[in-house]
């Protein structure tokens, strides 16, 4: 294999000569070579360390990063200000976090930037970038990654040949290459480019159209409720329906005029309190017996019961008198009445209250009636109380059904529907008659949201242009400068300077005339004078990953400062920091500078995640590490088989630290995929150890021996580019992927079984302390399909008293994973909730105007379905078409309650479906 390509020994060996023996504990020193790549301490940060030691003073923005906090810092992602839209500006299209971040900076000289994968922390930084330079400002972005560095130069597109990247000081190639391009940049025409602002100024009035539709249909009226949701409760009256005009005036001419003046909280609670069908037959009840009764509302409620049989007995008494009295003659008539009326009196004054002579003469009238129904009266009372415990509202409402049902003979409940639907209603038509402005802007919706799109795509254009502007008219600084002959003839001449000589000659018309440089820490030390405030914004990317120590000498060169990168990914390792370290077990995280700065510094959360085409491929991460709060777009199609696959391996033993069943395994599945793939996908291999890595690159290399043509591909594969960019196959073990992304990622788990039976629980990087972080990094590098290659099933990993979260939460992603290579979409959400603390993510999957949506569609034979995708960003309505999900409908009862602004809501979320959405 070295051979075929070029590669010779100088002395060839067959075999390995291991060292030879010697004792434990004793010390032997072997006379061998070592060639690796490993890095170096920058002798120039520490020389700026000791140039600020010197100094004795610091600016403000670093003593507030190295002091104890001032005050607790907040978390600006949802409570954040609202975005001016002249205060922002971009070449690329940024969604509603990244604009918050821009806008941020504003007034914040700190700020801290949570990127999670696939969020696009690039394009928000290529955003600050252009609205830095806009405000004529100079910019300097220091990373340690080379990849991060090159990621922001390529989204620069155009712009990037004013920027000056530099990695390495020692290649002068590259340095003298790009200035030499800005040399020889034409001059600016004498015409400037279109003013940005009149163009923000037009976004920012259509966005208000927008803010105000929202505020008139989403925030409650005179009436008590949103006006939206009346439409969702009303059945709106067909006039033209002679039925329909009938009962709609015969309930307008039957219902209270007071029952129109409650607000909604009430009629609401009288309308669900009718709904019970005791309320109703109480009620009912209680009238009826009235009708026939009436006497009864006159009736002492707190009659005892032998009180109950007295009023009997004095009843019968007054029936029988007044039967004797009917019988008497004249002259008897005229002595008996008085006693019969004594009697009736004294009956009433007993047992009655509220009478008068109206009810003595009805009484005497009907005492034979009175004493019939007296069995019915501790029913009445009953009912009476039932109807008297009920607000006054409660029971005006009531009574209307019962005026309603009398006039309009049906079901109560279907006259208390019916009434509850005629108030809504005429609030409705007052809301209508009272906004006729707000709903023609409701018409023009579609139209206004057109129009920011089409406003923001030309503010875009506009932006690159006067950019591009600025820059280019920057440069003069060095073309006009009376050094400028120099500086050409030690550009063209062969013997170059040094990067670091040019810069210590020229430094000052190269940083007045370049306003974006791309720096890693070491250069930053090792080229820029240690001026405070040399540049007006300084920007970290993959701070997770770097030293504090070796960002502070850039930070005093800054006025400010937005620290980027994820806490919940890599942090600084010890490894190759000088710290001995025999084992993987035995390296430890340190504190990065993000990890010190989000104690200090506010920051903002970006959510929008772009990265997997589908959930299932980082919903784990979502749940486990971000607690839900990233928007990740469902699936838009359905692909054949899950995109979570596992393969499980028999018989697999863990030997030396590795697994040679499951490498074998893995490069099987590797030269499968590379023979089958349809859409020339990039692959990338993660292992969760050295040793399983090493194993694997071995099978690679002797297969590619065995079979030439694999060889041919693997070679072609590793050196894929694409734009400049490294797309190429890769195999890494868990603690080096960070940065990378891949269509295809195999996963080579690796522990096994050893010769005890047993599996073993040296679990490398993820024993340690933040180790689930390099969990969270491998599970979200696949863009299109995860391949799980694993010699146990997690119910065999026993994890219960593994002292940190590594191990934990790799036995619950394995559990995650067997359940989306099942399809077993119950298990997998029963564990994602368990992931996750927050309750708000619960998808509201009640609501009633989606299922009216939802059923509409299916009577008219449209395959559908409601609160489609894992977790909280779902869509209420989707239509499918085979195995294509075709249409997605957002209903306005989640989508105005959830979103923080009118930018989110009415664009931002329709931008990016679209954006991951392909067109048919």
């Amino acid at each position: 294999f070295y051979k075929d390509n070029g590669i010779t020994y100088i002395n060839e060996h067959d075999d390995t000569h291991p060292f030879s023996y010697h004792e434990e504990s004793s010390l032997k020193v072997e006379h061998t070579l070592v060639l690796g790549k490993f890095p170096l301490y920058s002798n120039s940060i520490q020389r700026d360390f000791d140039a600020l030691a010197s100094k004795g003073s610091i600016n403000r923005i670093l003593d507030r990063l190295i002091s104890p906090p001032e005050k607790e810092p907040i978390d600006l992602t949802e409570s954040g200000p609202d975005v001016n839209e002249k205060d922002i500006t971009y070449i690329n299209q940024i969604n509603s976090a990244q604009e918050k971040v821009i806008e941020v900076l504003t007034t914040n000289d700190e700020l801290v930037v949570q990127g999670p994968p696939g969020t696009g922390k690039s394009q928000v930084i290529t955003g600050m970038i252009t609205t830095a330079i806009n405000e004529g400002k100079t910019v300097l972005m220091v990373s340690e990654k080379k990849t991060a560095l090159d990621v922001v130069h390529s989204r620069l597109g155009d712009l990037s040949k004013y920027v000056m990247m530099i990695d390495d000081v020692s290649d002068k190639d590259l340095f003298y290459e790009q200035l030499s391009m800005m040399l020889d940049l034409p001059p600016n025409e004498n015409v400037s480019p279109a003013e940005i602002d009149p163009i923000s100024d037009k976004i920012e009035r259509h966005l208000s159209e927008l803010t105000r539709i929202a505020d008139g249909m989403y925030r409650p009226d005179s009436f008590g409720i949103e006006p939206y949701r009346m439409y969702s409760l009303v059945k709106k009256v067909d006039l033209n329906d002679p039925d329909e005009f009938r009962r709609y005036l015969m309930l307008k001419d039957n219902i209270s005029s007071s029952l129109l003046n409650i607000g909604y909280s009430e009629l609401h609670e009288a309308y669900e309190r009718f709904c019970e069908k005791r309320t109703i037959s109480d009620m009912r009840s209680y009238y009826q017996c009235l009708d026939s009764n009436p006497w009864m509302a006159y009736v002492r409620r707190d009659l005892t019961d032998f009180e109950l049989r007295s009023l009997g007995t004095d009843l019968r008494e007054l029936s029988k008198a007044s039967n004797e009295y009917d019988s008497m003659g004249f002259s008897d008539r005229l002595f008996g009445k008085g006693h019969v009326t004594r009697m009736a009196t004294t009956i009433l004054n007993r047992y009655f209250t509220n009478y008068n002579a109206k009810h003595i003469d009805q009484l005497l009238n009907d005492t034979k009636r009175t004493l019939e129904s007296l069995e019915s009266y501790p029913d009445y009372v009953e009912k009476l109380s039932s109807y008297e415990r009920l607000p006054r509202i409660q029971r005006m409402y009531g009574e209307n059904i019962i005026s309603v049902n009398t006039r309009m003979p049906s079901s109560y409940e279907m006259s208390n529907d019916e009434l509850f639907a005629f108030i809504m209603m005429d609030h409705l038509k007052s809301f209508e008659r009272e906004n006729a402005d707000l709903l023609k802007d409701i018409d023009d919706f579609d139209m206004i949201r057109d129009e920011v799109d089409a406003d923001i795509s030309g503010k875009r254009k506009a932006t690159k242009d006067r950019v591009e502007f600025i820059l280019r008219d920057s440069l003069k600084a060095v073309t006009d400068s009376k050094m400028i002959s120099e500086m050409r003839r030690i550009t063209e001449s062969k013997r170059r300077w040094s990067v670091n000589k040019f810069i210590s000659k020229f430094g000052s018309d190269l940083f007045r005339g370049i306003k974006v440089w791309l720096l890693t820490p070491e250069t930053v030390s090792e080229l820029l004078p240690l001026d405070m405030g040399l540049f007006d914004l300084l920007i970290f990317d993959e701070a997770s990953q770097m030293y504090v120590e070796k960002g502070i000498p850039s930070i005093y060169r800054a006025k400010k400062v937005v620290i980027a990168g994820d806490h919940r990914q890599l942090r600084p390792s010890s490894l190759g920091s000088g710290r001995i370290c025999f084992d993987e077990d035995g390296i430890s995280d340190e504190d990065s500078l993000l990890d010190l700065a989000r104690s200090r510094y506010d920051s903002i959360m970006l959510n929008f995640h772009y990265r997997s085409k589908y959930e299932e491929l980082i919903a784990f991460s979502n749940y486990a590490f971000y607690g839900g709060r990233l928007y990740v777009s469902p699936n838009v199609d359905v692909p054949e088989l899950p995109p979570i696959e596992t393969h499980l391996v028999d018989g697999a033993r863990w030997e030396n630290k590795c697994n040679r069943k499951e490498a074998i395994e893995t490069v099987s599945l590797l030269k499968r995929i590379l023979s089958e793939r349809e859409n020339d996908e990039t692959i990338g291999i993660i292992t969760f150890n050295t040793s399983q890595r090493d194993l694997i690159y071995d099978l690679i290399e002797e297969e590619s021996i065995d079979d030439p043509e694999f060889g041919n591909v693997i070679r072609k594969e590793a050196s894929r580019k694409e734009n400049g960019e490294d797309i190429g196959l890769f195999l890494k073990n868990i603690e080096s992927v960070q940065g990378d992304e891949r269509d295809i990622i195999i996963f080579s788990i690796g522990y096994a079984k050893n010769e005890s039976g047993k599996i073993s629980k040296m679990f490398g990087w993820l024993n340690n302390i933040g180790g689930e972080n390099r969990l969270n990094v491998a599970i979200s590098r696949a863009r299109r399909k995860i391949h799980i290659i694993t010699s146990f099933r997690p119910d065999e990993l026993d994890v219960s008293d593994s002292k940190n979260e590594g191990p934990r939460l790799l036995k619950r992603y394995l559990e995650y994973a067997f359940a989306v290579s099942s399809k077993n979409r119950d298990e997998e959400e029963q564990i994602l909730n368990s992931l996750s603390e927050r309750t708000d993510i619960v998808v509201d999957r009640t609501a009633i105007f989606n299922d009216q949506i939802c059923e509409s569609l299916k009577r008219r034979g449209y395959d559908a379905e409601t609160n489609f995708g894992i977790g909280g960003y779902s869509i209420d309505v989707v239509v499918k078409d085979g195995d294509q999900y075709v249409l997605g409908i957002e209903c306005d009862n989640s989508l105005y309650s959830g979103a923080t602004s009118t930018r989110e809501r009415d664009y931002h979320r329709q931008k990016y479906l679209e954006s991951i959405t392909p067109t048919r």
